[in-house]
């Protein structure tokens, strides 16, 4: 089974978070970023301004969700395709957030439904690996 493993990211002293480094895609623009992967979170989110490099239009996209918490504000629903180490070409739903309050995040919603992940707090790393797609098993 494939699989990519990453190491939790230092966040201060003690305090280290599963960070994931991705590359997020609209058309032929890209973005790397540092991505945390939350299993507490129901949907991806990009703050304002990486929606902006992705060259992305507030105007033009559609309305997203009512979300809470530091992410609450307008929304807007988008779809970007990803790439996490040698997992390529992966698409996802995105809210794109109004407002820079949060990083991306990588969540329950298209995020957990393509990868199952392993959380190793003992050894402060993690791995990913990719369900197949439907059409790759039968």
């Amino acid at each position: 089974m494939n699989y990519v493993k990453f190491p939790y990211q230092p966040i201060k002293d003690d305090l280290f978070m599963p960070y994931a480094w991705v590359r997020l895609s609209f058309g032929n623009t890209f973005w790397d970023e540092w991505a945390l992967v939350d299993s507490g979170a129901e949907i991806n989110v990009i703050p304002f301004s990486v929606g902006v490099k992705l060259g992305l239009d507030w105007n033009t996209s559609e309305d997203g969700p009512t979300i809470g918490g530091s992410a609450s504000g307008a929304t807007k629903t988008v779809e970007l395709t990803v790439t996490i180490g040698s997992f390529t070409n992966v698409s996802m739903s995105f809210c794109w957030l109004s407002h820079d309050n949060v990083r991306v995040l990588l969540g329950e919603q298209d995020f957990f439904e393509n990868f199952a992940v392993y959380f190793d707090l003992q050894n402060k790393e993690f791995a990913l690996f990719q369900y197949a797609k439907k059409q790759d098993v039968e």
